[in-house]
């Protein structure tokens, strides 16, 4: 399931839910080893996780019982609860403010690779930012289904849309075909992203004409790659 991709993300990550048996939470390794480097004991965990399940916004709640050192948290709502991460507050800046740093990484810039990510499902959105962020050649923008993601590809002009192909309105290969008609995206990069992973899925959507056709789940370290694959080919073509 996508839903437990958050396990092996990088960034720690915490899963409230409930059941017929009650309430229950569970942090990846992540989040373990954060806690353990912040001074939070495990048996820490039941305190914090019962303060979490009470708060109505939880994200909010566990800036304030998880904050030493300062940080901030996330959170997406799932169908049975919540999963919360943790974004370090100025951990690439230190002494700038936290303002000014996130200023600095929202600013458009030439130099950088620039990639629209079209995705209904927030669990898989938040990994993508999670794995982008650790690469600030990469300036990322999302959008939740397919026609705002056309409009939002049709006015950035991105060098790279990775295309989720079951959207909530329209499927991948209609997205496809609507950027492929625009001369505004005609020097995008349109990239297939499925847990289709058979030979002919893949050579169906290369040939409707992706340039390339990633598979979930994400494997992080191949992610990372071709991140870094990317923003070489752009490097290169300046």
């Amino acid at each position: 399931m996508d839903d437990d991709l958050w396990l092996a993300a990088p960034c720690a990550a915490i899963k409230l839910w409930n059941d017929d048996a009650g309430l229950h939470w569970r942090a990846n390794p992540a989040a373990l080893e954060w806690a353990k480097t912040s001074g939070l004991r495990e048996a820490d965990w039941r305190s914090v996780t019962q303060q979490l399940r009470a708060a109505q916004r939880p994200a909010e709640a566990a800036s304030g019982v998880l904050a030493a050192p300062p940080v901030q948290w996330n959170s997406v709502a799932l169908g049975t609860g919540w999963l919360l991460w943790l974004q370090p507050r100025d951990a690439q800046r230190p002494g700038v403010p936290h303002q000014q740093a996130e200023a600095a990484e929202n600013a458009v810039s030439p130099q950088r690779l620039s990639m629209l990510y079209i995705e209904d499902n927030p669990v898989n959105v938040t990994l993508v930012k999670e794995l982008v962020a650790m690469r600030p050649d990469v300036e990322l923008a999302c959008s939740v289904d397919g026609v705002s993601g056309v409009a939002r590809a049709l006015a950035d002009r991105p060098d790279v849309v990775l295309i989720d192909m079951q959207l909530p309105d329209i499927d991948g290969y209609e997205v496809l075909k609507r950027l492929r008609a625009e001369p505004r995206t005609a020097r995008s990069m349109l990239i297939a992203l499925s847990a289709n992973a058979m030979s002919e899925d893949i050579a169906d959507a290369e040939a409707a004409g992706f340039d390339d056709y990633w598979t979930k789940p994400i494997d992080f370290r191949r992610f990372l790659a071709r991140l870094d694959s990317l923003v070489a080919a752009k490097s290169m073509a300046r």
